[in-house]
C-alpha cells in the first residue's frame, strides 16, 4: 500500500474505469474530497487520530473513523438532486479508509497489514449499515428481499446471472482443495 502525506491530494480513480461513467466518477471524487477535507480539518484530526487508536484495537478504530465519516457524508448528501449510488459510497468509503490507515501509519499509531486492512474494511461495512439503518437511511426490509433474492438466484443456480464472477472469486484456487 502507498504512503500518502497528510496534505489533501487529487482523489484517485478507481481502478476499472471501463464500468464507471463521468458522473459516478466525478460523485467519487466529490465524496473522496470531502471526507479528506473533514479528517484534514484541524479541529477533526486529533478526534479521527484518537478513534483509529481503538483503545488498543487499531482495527476497529479504523473501522470506527471511516464509518463515522462515511455516514457524515452521506448524510450531508441529503437533499441533493442527484442520488449518490451505493458503488460510489462503498469505494469512496474504502480510499478513505486506505488514506485513514495511511494517516495512522504516518503518525505512528498502527501500520496496518494487508489482512487488517480486509478486517477493518468488513467492519466499517457492517459500521455504516448499521448506522444508516438506525438513522432511517437505509430500508431494512428492501435489503433483506434483495438478500432473499440472491438466496434464491444460488439456490436455483442462477447467482451468477445475478452477480457475473461470483463463482470465481469463491471457487478456492489452485493448490487449495487439498489444504
Amino acid at each position: 500500500m502507498a504512503r500518502r502525506g497528510l496534505m489533501p491530494e487529487p482523489a484517485p480513480e478507481p481502478e476499472d474505469k471501463g464500468n464507471v461513467s463521468p458522473e459516478e466518477q466525478a460523485q467519487y471524487d466529490q465524496f473522496v474530497a470531502q471526507g479528506m477535507k473533514l479528517y484534514n480539518d484541524p479541529k477533526v484530526m486529533p478526534a479521527i487520530l484518537h478513534q483509529i487508536e481503538g483503545n488498543g484495537d487499531p482495527v476497529n478504530g479504523l473501522a470506527s473513523a471511516t464509518a463515522t465519516i462515511v455516514v457524515r457524508l452521506v448524510h450531508s448528501l441529503k437533499g441533493q438532486p442527484t442520488k449518490m449510488s451505493g458503488d460510489v459510497i462503498y469505494h469512496g468509503g474504502v480510499e478513505i479508509l486506505e488514506q485513514l490507515a495511511d494517516l495512522g501509519a504516518v503518525t505512528k499509531l498502527h501500520d496496518f497489514t494487508p489482512e487488517e486492512m480486509q478486517q477493518a474494511e468488513l467492519r466499517a461495512v457492517d459500521m455504516v449499515r448499521d448506522m444508516l439503518t438506525k438513522s432511517g437511511d437505509i430500508d431494512n426490509e428492501a435489503v433483506m428481499q434483495d438478500f432473499n433474492a440472491l438466496v434464491e438466484a444460488d439456490k436455483a443456480g442462477a447467482l451468477d446471472e445475478m452477480l457475473p464472477g461470483v463463482s470465481e472469486g469463491a471457487a478456492p484456487a489452485k493448490g487449495e482443495e487439498d489444504a
